[in-house]
């Protein structure tokens, strides 16, 4: 009984921060909108269409770095690699999209 109970709480013990960590790196979403942070992965589809930004100035945007290109979701505006959807800036704009 000692033995169960010594591995039992060894298992929960071991096992807890692993639990915790697994989530630590992913989307979210604020009111049903996709939302990432700095440092984190736009995926695919929302690297262009229409949450590309063509018109950065009009925007009051900086100019993106070669290899960058500004995209809108939701009320943030997202400086994003071209390569691997890196977000490398966000701005806070207007709600659309």
């Amino acid at each position: 009984m000692k033995l169960a109970l010594t591995a039992g709480l060894a298992l929960l013990l071991l096992g807890g921060p692993a639990v915790y960590a697994q989530d630590n790196h992913h989307e979210g979403e604020v009111r049903g909108i996709p939302h990432w942070e700095k440092g984190e992965r736009v995926p695919n589809e929302f690297r262009g269409g229409q949450y590309a930004v063509g018109d950065w100035k009009t925007n009051h945007l900086r100019r993106p770095a070669r290899g960058e290109h500004w995209i809108h979701v939701g009320d943030r505006f997202m400086r994003v690699r071209n390569s691997n959807g890196l977000v490398v800036e966000m701005r806070m704009g207007e709600q659309h999209r």
